[in-house]
């Protein structure tokens, strides 16, 4: 029995040396080495390690984007619009590389050049990568089929005209760090109807969303303490202002807001306290709760014939405030609507309205109220002309 095990054993360390003499390796490109082994405890075999190549480079032989250099680790989208034509013209779809290997070199890619892809009208979506900070002038003007494009986080300026006549695009969402939106950047993009501006954008420019037909509102909170903002212009076609739209855009010093709009939400433009005048248009028929609370600069409002209610606090504390007309399609004025307005010094109050809320012109200490009707006609709520100056019916 020993003797079997023994014979065993022996045959074992005859086979395992066998083996060694031939021994075959796989690396990594796959390729079998075989290496010839005499005196297996004298050899030793190394590898280098292989580092793998980062996957974001692109070398430029593998793409058809031209690119500019602009520093030693930097480079950007280069234009392929020559003034008659685009070289990328035919591209239906685009993904820009992170990175681009130039002459052996690597850069990260930037920027995208003004012009770029000027009139490539059967682009229909673009990747553009994290890294990118500037989308230039006219980038994507009258890539009139562009539907989908990823902004990433990085970028911080989008140039004047850069989506303008992209008009089947329909949604966009500009990423928190873009800190200007220029001129016209998504004029005559008629189908757009949802946009997402971040609180990081201190600055639209004119005509940013002229003749976009189906932008009809401006959603709640969409440009909530943005506080550097200091002017905008809305478009035509708006109907709705949201909630807090402009709340606390305490650098807003003026804004238009164009005939169509017929809401005006809560606290849409509360503490926007270097808003001078406002005028609304034919056709607001409500405005919100607090909507202009602590506008404290606001001197004069114009409100037109159609609006049917003021709600609570709609103008509490707008402490320059010194003239208000109340139309005669009006029936009914908030709690604390006009209270703490300080210069207010004169109001008529038309027989249309049937009911003034509690606190409504409390503390308007220069205040003089003129009420067109009866005091059996209208519903008071407490003390809602208290410290008022005086307070006159004309009717018994």
């Amino acid at each position: 029995m020993k003797k079997g095990l023994l014979a065993l054993g022996a045959l074992l360390i005859i086979c395992m040396s066998i083996i060694a003499i031939f021994m075959v390796m796989k690396q990594e490109n796959k390729k079998e080495c075989k290496i010839n082994v005499e005196n297996v405890e004298d050899v030793t075999i190394e590898f280098e390690e292989s580092i793998p190549e980062d996957p974001a480079i692109v070398d430029e032989s593998e793409t058809f984007l031209q690119f500019n250099i602009l520093s030693d680790s930097t480079a950007e989208i280069k234009t392929g619009y020559d003034g008659d034509n685009n070289s990328y013209i035919e591209c239906d779809f685009i993904i820009i590389p992170q990175k681009i290997r130039i002459d052996g070199n690597v850069y990260n890619v930037t920027s995208i050049e003004a012009n770029a892809f000027y009139g490539c009208r059967y682009l229909e979506s673009v990747d553009i990568p994290e890294g990118v900070t500037s989308i230039g002038k006219e980038t994507f003007f009258n890539c009139e089929f562009l539907t989908g494009i990823s902004i990433p986080e990085s970028v911080t300026n989008i140039g004047a005209m850069a989506f303008y006549g992209c008009r089947h695009l329909e949604s966009i969402d500009i990423p928190e760090g873009v800190t200007n939106i220029g001129a016209g950047v998504f004029g005559g993009c008629s189908k757009l109807s949802s946009v997402n501006i971040p609180m990081s954008v201190t600055s639209i420019e004119e005509n940013t969303f002229v003749q976009c037909e189906n932008l009809t509102s401006i959603g709640k909170s969409a440009f909530y303490d943005c506080s550097n903002l200091t002017n905008i212009e809305i478009p035509e076609g708006v109907t709705s202002i949201g909630d807090g739209a402009f709340k606390g855009c305490r650098s807003l010093t003026n804004i238009n807001i164009p005939e169509g709009v017929t809401s005006i939400g809560e606290l849409a433009f509360w503490e926007c306290s270097s808003l001078t005048s406002i005028n609304i248009p034919e056709g607001v028929t409500s405005i919100g709760k607090l909507a202009f609370w602590e506008c404290n600069s606001l001197t004069n409002i114009n409100i037109p014939e159609s609006l049917t209610s003021i709600g609570d606090g709609a103008f509490e504390l707008c402490k320059s405030l010194t003239n208000v007309n109340i139309p005669e399609s009006l029936t009914s004025i908030g709690d604390e609507a006009f209270e703490l307005c300080k210069s207010l010094e004169s109001i008529d109050i038309p027989e249309s309205v049937t009911s003034i809320g509690r606190y409504a012109f409390r503390n308007c200490t220069n205040l003089n109220v003129v009420i067109d009707n009866s005091e059996g006609n209208v519903n008071i709520g407490e003390d809602a002309f208290k410290n008022c100056k005086s307070v006159k019916w004309l009717k018994d």
